[in-house]
């Protein structure tokens, strides 16, 4: 389960940016994700929630936002979205199309409480 690594440097990088004294504070961490990145988000909360059990982040919850996986067509200019990360233009059919998202995993904010 590759997930438990992922939420390992989460924590990592939440520590990096959030002084000591305020990692307490932190009530939300917000991760999107690609829905071709190979990440469940599922897995990835279930071991968020395990991992900062044992740290001042522990009443800290991992919300997820799933980001489609998004292609353009370089044949018919469309775009198109699937679940699947298939790389051909569900228009015409044509795989010459280059990836816009769906790929990335990228921490997007972390919310904390009011002192």
């Amino acid at each position: 389960m590759h997930e438990l690594s992922i939420a390992q440097n989460i924590l990592e990088t939440v520590q990096e940016h959030v002084p000591d004294e305020k990692r307490p504070l932190i009530s939300k961490v917000t991760m999107e994700i690609g829905a071709a990145s190979g990440v469940v988000a599922e897995a990835l909360t279930f071991a968020f929630d395990a991992i900062v059990q044992d740290t001042p982040m522990r009443n800290a919850v991992l919300d997820t936002v799933i980001v489609p996986f998004t292609v353009r067509c370089r044949e018919c200019r469309k775009e198109s979205q699937n679940e699947s990360g298939y790389m051909t233009c569900l228009f015409c059919d044509s795989p010459d199309v280059s990836v816009l998202s769906g790929t990335d995993l990228v921490l997007k904010q972390i919310e904390l409480n009011d002192e």
